[in-house]
């Protein structure tokens, strides 16, 4: 390498010995020396502090250090540093535990001449290569740092910056070096990546990500720590996060109104979600009444003074009546405008609100109400803040429609069984004034058996069929001929046959209709006996319904303490004696147990159906 310098340190305290190194080095060819001395390790150590040396050439042997630990306290204090021992000492040991503690090389001195010192000069030219290489890499690595996107900031323990790039200082809201020499107090690293936040010079707040890597610097532990802007990415987390919990939130109010026709109940879980999702302190929904035009709270949550508001405010008045009325939202709220609403300003001094929005409920293209929402404190809404506010605005219509809905069906299911009760009662009037003879015997049959049915257990959806069977159950004479049915005397047996045909006309005439097909048993059956020889069917036992058998004993019962023209009403005594014997024959035994208790308490018995039969 011609015209290299190289800088060399001779630590030697013989003054012949540094002599004979120097007469070498002159042999050297293509190569300058300059040789710097000292005859002690303390001077050469400072020295070395000092100047910048290539190759340092050090004797074991000196007054102030001997042996091994000149080359220990030599590599401690610069270890970077090339080593070659130069000794007098031809020992294979000693140049061994030389290397060990950190030299390059072992020379003998007697044997010094420029072949050997050439290998000085290897150790001496590679670190100069190295450290060219290393400065060459610095600067590459400083123009990549320079130019990173990511913020770089090396800081010494203190917290102190010594170094910033471009990024970290725009992360950090200044420019140039700005940041260097400030202390910066980050929070402690204890993972691989730690999020903070911090505030910009314009007015900003980043979402920062920080990694931390030790290192030296300048000869100075550090640490190098790299931050990189996760603002876009966090608020992006932000807003998935926020579009899955107001999904939930309307699988929760969808779930609400889907489970449930009670209005108050659904509205008040729209409106928990509501103030939850929206971040509000307070909402409200408004129903309207199309009789009187009027908007009326039926549901609120988060007012501290429910009576600072007005009852009742009319179409077109307030801030609800006119979103009601103009079927539109409004959003934001002037001070003038509040003034100019007596009732809506003292709610919002009362509750000390900042913030309002109302949004007109409309399902079917029919106004249902408005949905208000408040804030305590004043806010910037976004396009989908507004539009999930709209959303929940739909919910709470639909929610009120189907409410409405099922009231008004159930007030038709209601007014259609008064028809259909009213119907049947017209229907057994008919009959009794077609025969005057059994004129008051079906509404008192029907009483008695309603009473015999509670004694026995019979529920309250089958006594419904009963009733309705026991008001209907001559319903079949309509297809008797009067000429048979008001005939004075004795039936002939064709009359009489006839006359048998009634249930089975009943039957005809009942099974068609939807509704009364589970009242045809007493019409159908209630001339069935128990042995078999009724009519129209000749059923016997259990093949006969109970209701059949209930309003069967009853039947006869109310006829034999009726007059007729052919003969007088019996007495009580006797009726039930004649109905006690027909048990087993004509009606059930069990049934007529509990019938005659029934009769004699005047008064419906304690004991269930099941009980009677253990008993009878």
């Amino acid at each position: 390498m011609d015209n290299e310098l190289i800088r060399l340190l001779l630590i030697e305290d013989n003054p012949g010995d540094a002599r004979l190194v120097q007469e070498a080095l002159s042999e050297a060819r293509g190569v300058s020396f300059r040789v710097f001395s000292a005859d002690r390790l303390t001077t050469g150590l400072q020295l070395l502090s000092e100047q910048t040396v290539d190759v340092l050439l050090l004797d074991l042997g000196l007054p102030d250090s001997q042996g091994l630990d000149t080359v220990i306290t030599a590599h401690a204090r610069f270890p970077d540093l090339p080593i070659v021992v130069f000794s007098g000492l031809d020992d294979e040991t000693t140049a061994l535990e030389s290397l060990k503690c950190g030299a390059q090389d072992y020379l003998l001195k007697g044997t010094l001449h420029s072949a050997m010192l050439s290998r000085v000069l290897r150790y001496a030219i590679e670190r100069q290569r190295l450290k060219t290489e290393l400065i060459v890499s610095e600067a590459r690595t400083r123009r990549i740092i320079e130019k990173n996107a990511d913020g770089i900031v090396v800081a010494d323990r203190r917290g102190v910056v010594r170094y910033a790039n471009p990024a970290a200082n725009v992360l950090f809201g200044v420019f140039g070096d700005d940041l260097m020499g400030r202390a910066l107090r980050f929070p402690a690293i204890t993972d691989v990546r730690t999020e903070i936040t911090i505030p910009r010079g314009d007015e900003r707040v980043v979402t920062v990500e920080l990694r931390l890597v030790p290192t030296d610097w300048e000869g100075e532990p550090a640490d190098i720590i790299s931050l990189r802007d996760i603002t876009d990415r966090k608020m992006a987390e932000i807003r998935i996060e926020t579009q899955v919990q107001r999904l939930n939130a309307l699988r929760r109010i969808d779930t609400a109104i889907a489970g449930s026709f009670d209005l108050r109940m659904m509205l008040n879980v729209l409106l928990e979600q509501a103030t939850t999702q929206l971040g509000m302190d307070a909402a409200s929904v408004m129903l309207l009444d199309p009789t009187d035009l009027t908007l009326d709270v039926i549901a609120n949550r988060g007012f501290r003074t429910p009576t600072a508001r007005a009852p009742r405010i009319k179409l077109g008045e307030s801030f609800a009546g006119r979103a009601a009325l103009e079927r539109r939202s409004i959003m934001a709220i002037d001070p003038e405008l509040i003034a100019g609403s007596p009732s809506f300003a003292t709610l919002w001094a009362a509750e000390h609100f900042a913030a309002y929005a109302c949004v007109p409920l409309i399902v079917k293209g029919e106004v249902k109400g408005v949905l208000e929402v408040f804030h305590r404190s004043p806010r910037t809404d976004d396009d989908e803040w507004r539009g999930f506010l709209e959303t929940l605005a739909g919910q709470a219509a639909i929610a009120i429609d189907n409410a409405q809905l099922f009231k008004h069906l159930q007030l038709s299911n209601i007014e259609l069984s008064l028809a259909y009760e009213s119907t049947i009662e017209g229907w057994s009037r008919a009959m009794d004034l077609r025969d005057r003879e059994t004129e008051g015997h079906t509404l008192r049959v029907t009483e008695v058996t309603e009473r015999l049915a509670r004694t026995m257990g019979i529920g309250n959806t089958e006594l419904v069929h009963i009733r309705r069977g026991a008001l209907l159950h001559d319903i079949g004479k309509m297809g008797v001929p009067d000429a048979i049915l008001h005939k004075p005397g004795p039936l002939t047996a064709a009359e009489w046959e006839i006359m048998r045909r009634h249930p089975q006309f009943a039957y005809d005439m009942l099974s068609p209709i939807a509704y009364l097909r589970q009242a045809l048993d007493i019409p159908y059956c209630h001339h069935e006996k128990w042995d078999g020889s009724g009519y129209p069917r000749g059923l016997a036992g259990k093949h006969i319904s109970l209701a059949a058998q209930l309003f069967a004993v009853v039947d006869v019962w109310d006829a034999l303490r009726s007059a007729r023209p052919y003969r007088a009403a019996w007495s009580e005594r006797k009726v039930l004696k004649h109905i006690s014997s027909l048990a087993g024959t004509h009606f059930d035994p069990q049934v007529v147990a509990v019938f005659l208790k029934v009769v004699s308490d005047n008064a419906p018995c304690p004991h269930h159906y099941s009980e009677k039969v253990a008993s009878a």
